[in-house]
């Protein structure tokens, strides 16, 4: 079958040859009457005529000679001309021809090409099928472990690279560490470590593309350190990364050139063993890291709960058993009220929502009750997951049993209490003849006013008016002592400690009270300069005021001690620094001596010669627990002044 400019080219040629023979005959015709030739030619271009008609044409030419010898004669310029015609349409004809025939060769070799370019696309296919097959068999086979397909990996890409040296390293700075190793000799083993210019690898960590080549001692690759240390000629690899970062380099390497050239299949072979093992790495540190997270979190002493935006159990972990008593199981899908005590109001669990719905950590002491019905102390920390929207998607929980710290605590302030109480009455004892003298006066009035009623009475000679005035001043007088007895008993009361919001400055007039008793006693003038407005204290007020108490007996036993020209005590109140509310006392007395201020607030520390050193302790550790602080300051000016620093109630959580 001929091609369709083949066939123009034959038809085009056809018209050049009939044009020249109609030429060639119509010669004759123009000569004088010569009809035998007009005959012939006639016979020539009859649609019979044919090649074997030939030597009847001849013979009937060769008896009309003379015709033929006319026309030669007189017509040979013609005849020339024609014959120049067909030598030059013959001369076309083979050009033309040679022509096509190149363009036929041409076009051949190029269909050639074509085949051999399909027939190899179709091998790189298969190749590539192949490649991909034998990677996903050995990366979901479920009886190899990392190690394993790592290794067959690398066996893989030595068999179809042919190149006998396969390798898996990790780097960090310049270190190179072999992470697995596949080589004909076992020269290089897994754990083994190069300096990272001694190897290629230092090229492949720069960029993500596949580095190769096939002859390096033919190649830039003769000058590089790595070729003049390990002589290796054939080399392809690419780096890998892990988590965004990069982790190492996948390699395979021989000591003699490769005939063949690194095709596109193997750089893309090699980019996906590389991608596997970098999402591999990544997936298994994240799984040791999860483990690692599970294993803290069944094995921490706190106890975890995990829930949903609504509040119901998704996870809770041992210690939360240990503590609530309830089993995992039993708080699946539920919410976490039913440890609910009647301890926590409902503005604390609405301020708990608000706080965690809005992003933010919320930290309290929750009283919570156990399956059986005991309560347990727990210092939660309920904190809020975010998604990759930022959207919170659940809520965790981490408690801390303190129902023990707790209940230590308690006893530890009932201990307190009762050295504060028995601290409040040896105080008292310390001040009998003051307290005596206080209480002798108005007893003596009143029992000279009733005398002086019962003699008018016996004698017959009363008057309404001064009976009138003897009972009114014996009524105040009765409760003058009234007074006093009610404010020792209230200080000596033994009672459970509670704190209220209170004002202070009540609180130290009425500590004022009845330590005036002994300072008028002693000749000391104890003067009170308190600042109004100031925010109430939460506090147990009988403590506190025994701590000031306790501060102005202890100076005005000094001062008496001393004698010195000036006998005054003062107390104020002020507001101190980061809102608190401060306490001051200060004397006239000698002052305190350098070296016992770091003593004094020792238990048993005194320096009284009949002290027992636990007023001062005892008076720290009641401000200690109104979370202040307990000062004793040198005066530069004579005397000393102690200072001690409440919180305003509004700072504080109530118990």
């Amino acid at each position: 079958m001929a091609w369709p400019h083949q066939q123009s080219g034959a038809f085009r040629m056809h018209i050049i040859l009939v044009a020249m023979s109609l030429l060639v005959f119509a010669v004759p015709a123009w000569s004088d009457g010569v009809q035998p030739v007009n005959r012939a030619n006639a016979l020539l271009k009859s649609p019979g005529t044919s090649f074997n008609q030939g030597p009847e044409i001849l013979a009937y030419l060769t008896q009309n000679a003379p015709a033929l010898a006319h026309i030669l004669k007189f017509h040979w310029h013609l005849l020339l001309t024609s014959m120049i015609l067909v030598m030059v349409g013959m001369v076309v004809a083979i050009a033309y021809t040679t022509r096509l025939n190149r363009q036929l060769q041409v076009a051949q070799r190029q269909r050639e090409k074509e085949i051999s370019e399909r027939c190899r696309a179709e091998e790189s296919l298969r190749q590539n099928e192949s490649a991909l097959r034998a990677l996903h068999a050995i990366t979901t086979a479920r009886d190899l472990d990392f190690d394993a397909k790592v290794r067959a990996l690398l066996l893989m890409g030595c068999e179809r690279l042919g190149l006998p040296v396969g390798l898996l390293s990790h780097v960090e700075g310049d270190r190179y560490e072999v992470v697995q190793a596949v080589t004909p000799d076992n020269s290089i083993v897994r754990g083994q470590t190069f300096e990272l210019g001694q190897t290629y690898c230092d090229e492949m960590l720069r960029t993500d593309a596949t580095i190769c080549f096939e002859h390096a001692a033919l190649s830039e690759w003769r000058t590089h350190p790595a070729y003049q240390f390990c002589q290796l000629e054939a080399h392809i690899g690419v780096r890998i990364e892990v988590g965004g970062q990069v982790y190492g380099t996948l390699n395979f390497m021989s000591p003699e050139p490769r005939k063949l050239r690194f095709t596109e299949t193997d750089r893309g072979m090699l980019k996906l063993m590389a991608q596997w093992v970098g999402n591999e790495i990544e997936r298994r540190d994240t799984e040791d890291e999860m483990r690692k997270l599970s294993a803290a979190l069944e094995g921490t002493a706190d106890a975890i709960t995990i829930t949903d935006l609504d509040g119901r159990v998704e996870y809770v972990n041992p210690a939360f058993e240990q503590v609530t008593g309830y089993t995992r199981d039993e708080v699946h899908g539920k919410t976490l009220s039913l440890l609910r005590s009647d301890r926590h109001d409902r503005e604390f669990y609405a301020d708990l929502w608000q706080t965690i719905l809005q992003g933010r950590v919320f930290r309290a002491l929750f009283i919570n009750r156990r399956k059986d019905g005991a309560l347990a102390h727990e210092e939660k920390t309920i904190t809020p997951l975010m998604g990759a929207n930022g959207a919170i998607t659940h809520f965790v929980s981490t408690s801390r049993d303190v129902t023990a710290l707790y209940q230590a605590k308690e006893r530890l302030r009932q201990h307190q209490a009762e050295a504060a109480h028995s601290a409040r009455v040896s105080a008292m004892g310390e001040m009998p003849s003051a307290l005596a003298h206080e209480l002798s006066q108005p007893l003596a009035a009143i029992a000279g006013y009733a005398q002086g009623c019962l003699r008018r009475l016996h004698a017959g000679t009363t008057d309404a008016r001064d009976l009138k005035e003897a009972l009114e001043n014996i009524d105040l007088y009765a409760r003058q002592s009234g007074e006093i007895v009610g404010r020792l008993r209230r200080f000596l009361r033994k009672s459970e400690p509670r704190r209220r919001p209170a004002d202070i400055n009540q609180i130290v007039r009425e500590a004022a009270e009845l330590a005036n008793v002994e300072a008028q006693w002693r000749g000391v003038r104890l003067t009170l300069e308190l600042t109004s407005d100031l925010p109430p204290v939460s506090v147990d007020a009988i403590q506190i005021e025994q701590v000031v108490v306790n501060l102005v007996h202890n100076a005005v036993e000094a001062i008496d001690a001393a004698s010195p020209a000036e006998r005054w005590v003062k107390v104020q109140t002020a507001c101190g620094t980061d809102g608190k509310v401060d306490i001051i006392v200060h004397d006239s007395g000698p002052g305190l001596p350098a070296h016992v201020l770091d003593r004094l607030f020792d238990p048993f520390f005194t320096t009284k010669p009949n002290g027992m050193g636990l007023g001062l302790s005892i008076s720290r550790s009641i401000v200690e627990a109104h979370d202040g602080v307990l000062q004793a300051l040198p005066d530069p000016a004579g005397g000393a002044v102690f200072r001690f620093s409440l919180s305003p109630a509004r700072s504080l959580t109530e118990a």
